[in-house]
């Protein structure tokens, strides 16, 4: 009786065996694919944070190297001391922008709305754009600072490339829990005025970084040629919501 039970225990005890390799065979094969598609995004989210980085700093950077150069041609002839003031500045931005980019590969990047806001309001007045500004929101954290930072330094690029630009706003107020951004800039010409938009690259880039952070970013043309950038965050943001290299 024991001799014909051992059998068909051996062979239970092999089929679970083989079971079991089975099982294991198939686990390790779904951890390898799992462990393929988090490398695989990844990768995807560094080349997105990577190319979002390098518009948002190049961008700014090359439309004023790019202005100030033709402004440095028209005063060569007449102004020489101007223009060698103007190239001063070109090679300070440029000198910048190089920086900038090292940071960028370096995955760090913090920025300050403060600094840039000053950077952009001293490239405005040598092009002879009114800045109109107004920063009243204290104490930033560093994720905040940095959007705003950026959000500044694209509706500056932006005003710069597709507006006949004459006057800037730049206005920041902080509340006790939120914190609004509107930059403005005239000169519009066409478009389709009074419609939101979010067009572009640049202005997509924005608004996922001020998704990141629980904010929300809107733009769009208003009837009297004016272009609005209004973004608003909220005061309390993590140290680490702030985008990597970024």
């Amino acid at each position: 009786m024991v001799s014909s039970i051992e059998p068909a225990l051996t062979a239970a005890l092999c089929g679970l065996v083989v079971l079991g390799l089975a099982r294991l065979t198939h686990l390790v094969c779904e951890s390898r694919a799992s462990q393929a598609e988090t490398a695989r995004r990844a990768v995807s989210r560094e080349r997105r944070r990577f190319a979002m980085d390098l518009h948002d700093l190049l961008g700014y950077s090359l439309s004023s190297i790019a202005l100030k150069s033709e402004l440095i041609y028209q005063l060569v002839p007449s102004r020489p001391e101007q223009a060698r003031k103007e190239i001063d500045e070109v090679l300070e931005i440029s000198r910048q922008a190089l920086s900038d980019v090292r940071l960028v590969a370096r995955r760090y990047r913090g920025m300050s709305l403060e600094s840039e806001v000053s950077s952009v309001e001293s490239v405005l007045n040598s092009l002879g754009v009114v800045a109109h500004v107004d920063i009243r929101c204290g104490s930033l954290p560093p994720a905040l600072d940095t959007a705003l930072a950026t959000a500044v330094r694209e509706g500056v690029t932006n005003a710069l490339r597709h507006a006949h630009v004459r006057h800037v706003t730049i206005r920041a107020i902080g509340e006790q829990e939120w914190v609004r951004l509107l930059v403005a800039n005239d000169g519009l010409a066409g478009g389709a005025r009074g419609q939101p938009c979010l067009g572009g690259d640049g202005l997509h880039n924005l608004a996922s970084r001020f998704d990141d952070i629980g904010g929300h970013v809107d733009a769009g043309a208003t009837d009297d040629g004016w272009f609005h950038l209004m973004c608003e965050a909220p005061r309390g943001v993590a140290l680490e919501s702030v985008r990597p290299a970024s």
